[in-house]
């Protein structure tokens, strides 16, 4: 569903949560809000106009910022479940033969990972979670399935998590505090 965006747009939002990631949590739910937004209308209406779904993904990625901001640890926990079905189901195809008909077990898994990763430990899911997405919004454009495209998907969900990491444990070092 990424793959038919504004190419900009998916090079924008993916450097934006590749890099600061953890910083935008804003930014995160809502490009979470977009995809499910956009995809579920696309699943549901596969004839509707770019135009229209791309309004849908909006009033989803509105919503999801908003909830962002607003009540964090419940955004928290409905992006690590959403964020986790939807790298499962993106990310699977690549490493596993699996029939389409089984999506929804993977999404499962991956919700319910995503969920269990959300309630235990906050801020490395939005770490990890926004550079893989970051990652996706990024290689769908480019993407055909190569060794090199995953390497290079892998190398740089990697880093950002490095990058995104440090940052993280700095600014905890900077404020005092210690890390359990």
């Amino acid at each position: 569903m990424l793959d038919l965006l504004n190419p900009f747009i998916n090079i924008s939002v993916g450097t934006i949560l590749l890099l600061l990631g953890h910083h935008v949590f804003w930014l995160f739910t809502a490009a979470i809000g977009f995809v499910y937004g956009f995809s579920s209308m696309v699943s549901m209406f596969p004839d509707m106009k770019l135009t229209y779904l791309s309004v849908s993904g909006g009033v989803c990625a509105t919503f999801g910022a908003v909830l962002g901001m607003t009540m964090k640890t419940i955004a928290c926990i409905i992006a690590g479940i959403l964020g986790g079905g939807l790298i499962a189901t993106h990310v699977y195809p690549v490493f596993l033969q699996i029939p389409e008909t089984t999506d929804w077990i993977i999404y499962t898994i991956g919700a319910v990972i995503g969920g269990i990763f959300a309630i235990v430990s906050f801020n490395w899911l939005v770490i990890v979670f926004s550079a893989i997405i970051g990652a996706m919004y990024i290689f769908i454009i480019f993407y055909d399935g190569s060794l090199q495209h995953i390497l290079g998907f892998a190398g740089t969900v990697l880093i950002s998590i490095v990058l995104q990491g440090f940052l993280y444990v700095r600014g905890l070092e900077k404020d005092g505090l210690q890390l359990d």
